[in-house]
């Protein structure tokens, strides 16, 4: 028998895994989104946002300066053709979607 990776082998395989990742977050400002973000940020993803303007900015949007770690875009994500041409121009290899409406 083969020797078995260790816990920590395999978790270090699986966070090297966003490396240079291209990554589409939609309600990339909210709170979820904003720390999804910084945590993707840290593992070397490219993080690409879409979402609203929002009305008012969470303090750890402004601790984290948020549009220095994500190619920030605000657009309604209702507008369909806009959120597509986005997507097509960002060709991200993962995408989350954490806005709270979806497009059907």
């Amino acid at each position: 028998m083969g020797e078995r990776a260790s816990s920590m082998e395999i978790l270090e395989m699986n966070l090297e895994y966003f490396k240079n990742k291209k990554v589409l977050i939609t309600g990339f400002n909210g709170f979820k989104g904003t720390w999804l973000t910084m945590m993707l940020n840290h593992l070397g993803a490219k993080c690409y946002g879409y979402s609203e303007r929002p009305k008012e900015e969470f303090k750890l949007q402004k601790i984290i300066d948020i549009e220095s770690i994500c190619q920030s875009h605000y657009a309604d994500i209702k507008d369909q053709q806009a959120y597509s041409n986005f997507f097509n121009s960002v060709s991200p290899d993962i995408g989350r979607f954490l806005d709270s409406w979806y497009p059907s």
